[in-house]
């Protein structure tokens, strides 16, 4: 079993993870002090590493590199989009986080694994959907 699980982690594993409809943290110290560090929906997805994004605040739209993002971690219970890794694409209910192994345990709520509880998953590998989609 953790075979199979390590090779579909490898199979469907990517560089460039960003999707619409996720909410990210923007990062880049280079965008103004108003901007830095808030929360931004991805609208819309230009390539595989650059999208355009809009302010969860004050609806700013700007375009990101996803090295100029990071995923944003909802509280338990929660919705999430798993964005790399064996089950990309899948939606999955947020069940534990352990900030200090910076991993979580997810249940995966669609496709054929639906109702599998997966543990050890990375943080970088899941990401909370927007509310404005």
């Amino acid at each position: 079993m953790e075979k199979e699980e390590a090779l579909k982690d490898k199979r469907n594993r990517r560089d460039y993870w960003m999707t619409e409809g996720i909410e990210v943290k923007l990062i880049n110290r280079k965008l103004p002090d108003d901007l830095r560090w808030r929360h931004a929906t991805v609208l819309k997805m230009l390539d595989n590493y650059t999208a355009i994004v809009r302010t969860v605040e004050c609806q700013t739209k700007i375009k990101v590199d996803q090295d100029h993002v990071q995923t944003v971690i909802p509280e338990p219970s929660s919705t999430v989009l798993i964005v790399n890794g064996a089950y990309r694409g899948e939606y999955a209910t947020l069940d534990q986080v352990n900030k200090e192994k910076n991993t979580c345990e997810i249940t995966v709520m669609t496709g054929l694994c639906m109702g599998r509880i997966v543990k050890n998953v990375s943080l970088d590998d899941i990401c909370k959907l927007s509310e404005a989609r």
